[in-house]
């Protein structure tokens, strides 16, 4: 009886204690680059030897991706270009003009990739329909980063509010020396 006394108070003390903020480190994006987001998003970290952030908001994902380091899946941006991540279906990335990013202007590149759309359980004979990504490639050292956006639809985004959060983040990103 004692103990299950203990337990119940043990329990409840923390209720109306305050808590101490956790200080956050930085990922290892945020620690080779500077950048804001756009408000609002929601925003997610993958950790591993390709970090990773992920910025959404509905359909719109922005990506931070950096690659090049020991363990990662693409040495350099060459073997980047030629891998599965920027192909569509096989084909290299077609090129989209050009982007202002970090102070220079950098090539954009295009493809796509299948999006779920419906019963995953349910085979079609059409082709999938597939979302169109658009990316950058940017130096850091010898590692680079991948900034990319997409708008998960088949059909263009109507508003165009998604481009333009993305190219007002590609001009304000900047590698660190």
């Amino acid at each position: 009886m004692k103990t299950a006394i203990f337990a119940v108070l043990f329990l409840a003390a923390p209720c109306g204690a305050k808590e101490k903020k956790v200080k956050q480190t930085p990922s290892e994006i945020e620690s080779l680059a500077s950048f804001t987001l756009p408000p609002g998003w929601e925003v997610e970290k993958g950790a591993g030897p390709d970090p990773s952030l992920r910025a959404s908001r509905g359909r719109h994902l922005l990506r931070v991706r950096l690659f090049g380091g020991p363990k990662s899946r693409y040495d350099a941006p060459a073997k980047y270009l030629t891998g599965l991540e920027s192909t569509t279906m096989g084909r290299p990335p077609e090129r989209d003009g050009s982007a202002k990013v970090a102070g220079g202007e950098l090539p954009v590149y295009r493809h796509g990739y299948p999006i779920e759309l419906g019963d995953p359980h349910l085979v079609s004979p059409d082709s999938p329909k597939l979302a169109t990504e658009r990316f950058v490639l940017v130096p850091a050292g010898k590692r680079f980063f991948v900034l990319s956006y997409a708008f998960e639809s088949s059909i263009p985004d109507p508003s165009g509010d998604g481009t333009k959060a993305w190219e007002a983040f590609l001009k304000g990103f900047a590698p660190r020396r």
